[in-house]
């Protein structure tokens, strides 16, 4: 199948008949990541609101160490409601997410509303999960 974007003629399109059990798989996996993860100290609560304080200092100024090696888990999150900035990678995998302010880290969430930005970096896993 061929189709153009914008005068890119002679593109392709390829339609990956696999995606929708890709998707299933992915969504399954990180929805045991989170539940794994909750057996640590976590944020908990249903509704959650970021709208005060700040994630600064020196682990979080640093891209390739503090945002790559953060995991926010929200394991029984079903809304989030983000107006400071978000620093490492949140993952809610069943939250609504409202987010006024950019996400500067990897974002697994159920739905994502916002007119902000989402920012590298990708997470980096420990070999032990």
């Amino acid at each position: 199948m061929s189709g153009r974007n914008g005068g890119n003629q002679g593109a392709n399109i390829n339609v990956d008949a696999s995606l929708a059990t890709k998707c299933a798989a992915m969504t399954n996996d990180i929805q045991t990541l989170s539940a794994t993860l909750a057996q640590l100290p976590n944020v908990t609560g249903t509704s959650i609101s970021f709208a005060q304080g700040n994630l600064v200092g020196t682990w979080f100024n640093s891209v390739s160490t503090g945002r790559a090696r953060t995991i926010w888990n929200l394991p029984q999150a079903t809304s989030l409601s983000i107006s400071r900035n978000w620093m490492g990678a949140l993952l809610a995998p069943y939250a609504m997410i409202t987010a006024s302010v950019n996400i500067d880290g990897a974002t697994a969430v159920q739905s994502l509303a916002t007119n902000a930005e989402l920012h590298n970096p990708p997470i980096i896993i420990p070999p032990c999960l």
